[in-house]
């Protein structure tokens, strides 16, 4: 088995899944029957609650989704949530999975062998990684910039404190003002960028504090439509540090990262960051952990 053959999973491997080789599985769509789908994640973490436990995950509105037509020419690929999704396990092998009118109950195995099926399908899918380079942008692709931020915002609602709020900022935000985001001469910034032959597939950004000698790393996004589990967020992060080291102004690094994106934390150790604290952030209305890091450069 190559690295190409890999594709993605999210904290421990389950036994269940010994005969395929992954690393971060969150963001496949699993379809569960009538033409409705649930997110891996969600699918994942459901199978591991207790009895009598509930989980789902909130719909778009629709003037929202519309608000994304308007800046989408690959509507394809878009799997915005139209549809409220619940999962309750109701007894030890049965789950009640909800998507819209859609209600049925599965067992166990059921569940686990559409997560297996769906796995083998993006096997085959799994990109090699040759011509992918790691660049940087000017404010004359704003609009690179601006179809990155809105991808990464479908695909981690996670990451923003109000996913509903961030989306109108994002997409009612002028052409200027995505431009400025791109001009290190008006903002003591750095952003880089992945690149899959002409298509943008990733990117991460620091924004630089010389008087106190510390850079905020923010908004790391490898699109999970194949290309996660391939080494590009570690090529991205790899590239920014490595930039803030040599503006030698700067002396420590720091991010914020959520309990739930194991895949991205155990990057970050690996890189050196280590837990300085903890707080309570909210998304969408609920609590949440989220995990302060810190690398001394």
């Amino acid at each position: 088995m190559t690295e190409a053959d890999r594709v993605l999973f999210v904290g421990k491997l389950p036994d269940w899944l010994a005969d395929v080789p992954v690393d971060d599985v969150k963001p496949v769509l699993i379809p569960i029957g009538e033409g409705k789908t649930v997110s891996l994640s969600l699918l994942m973490d459901a199978l591991s609650v207790e009895v009598g436990t509930t989980i789902g995950s909130m719909s778009i509105a629709p003037e929202l989704q519309d608000l994304f037509a308007q800046f989408t020419e690959k509507p394809g690929w878009r799997n915005l949530p139209t549809e409220s999704t619940h999962i309750e396990r109701t007894t030890l092998d049965s789950w009640h999975v909800e998507v819209g009118d859609f209600s049925r109950i599965f067992t166990g195995s059921e569940l686990r062998e559409h997560v297996k099926q769906e796995l083998n399908k993006c096997k085959e899918k799994t990109p090699e990684l040759s011509d992918i380079k790691i660049v940087h942008l000017k404010p004359d692709d704003w609009a690179t910039l601006r179809e990155l931020k809105l991808r990464s915002m479908e695909q981690e609602p996670i990451a923003f404190d109000d996913q509903m709020r961030a989306i109108k900022q994002y997409l009612l935000r002028t052409e200027d003002e995505w431009r400025d985001k791109l001009d290190e001469e008006k903002f003591p910034r750095i952003s880089v960028f992945a690149e899959d032959n002409g298509n943008y597939i990733g990117m991460v950004s620091a924004l630089l504090n010389v008087r106190r000698q510390r850079a905020q790393i923010h908004h790391l996004f490898v699109d999970g439509q194949g290309y996660r589990g391939r080494g590009i967020g570690r090529r991205l992060m790899t590239t920014l540090i490595n930039e803030i080291k040599a503006r030698g102004n700067i002396k420590t690094a720091y991010l914020g990262v959520m309990e739930e994106q194991k895949a991205a934390r155990k990057l970050y150790e690996s890189l050196g960051f280590v837990e300085v604290g903890r707080r309570t952030a909210m998304r969408d209305g609920k609590p949440h952990t989220e995990i302060r890091m810190e690398l001394s450069l």
